[in-house]
């Protein structure tokens, strides 16, 4: 299961933004001091875990811990699993989180519940510009009819 430091950012969008995505880091769990790459992220509530790309893998020289059989909705496939450390705004490290290796539409890692679930996440369209929150770990309900 991974762990994680404490801490919290928000990210503006320019106006309505239909895909919440940002500049994080990833590293090879094994590695995080050393060998860090800058790359895209895509927040996606509807994905149970984390994807990094093939592309992003092979930069790393990240080692597959096993091979997993996913669905997605081109059919099922076989694909990698790695272990990475995640580096997201404000210094958060999520250490030692399992990825699956594929081909992520329109950024270098889709993070997924598995990620989002540590945490309190939130989104807001306040004045016409998408913004998104995300704090770990968890520290109340956010509840809009209190």
């Amino acid at each position: 299961m991974p762990d994680a430091t404490i801490g919290s950012f928000t990210t503006l969008c320019q106006g309505i933004s239909n895909a919440l995505t940002n500049d994080v880091a990833i590293a090879p769990a094994s590695d995080s001091s050393t060998k860090q790459i800058a790359v895209r992220a895509l927040w996606d509530t509807g994905a149970m875990c984390s994807v990094v790309s093939n592309e992003v893998a092979k930069k790393l020289d990240l080692v597959p811990v096993s091979i997993q059989m996913i669905s997605t909705p081109s059919g099922t496939m076989e694909t990698n699993m790695f272990v990475i450390d995640l580096i997201l705004p404000n210094h958060i490290e999520v250490r030692r989180v399992q990825v699956l290796g594929a081909y992520p539409s329109s950024c270098d890692i889709l993070i997924g519940m598995d990620v989002i679930g540590l945490g309190d996440f939130a989104v807001t369209n306040y004045l016409n510009q998408t913004a998104f929150s995300f704090r770990i770990p968890s520290r109340e309900r956010i509840d809009f009819t209190a």
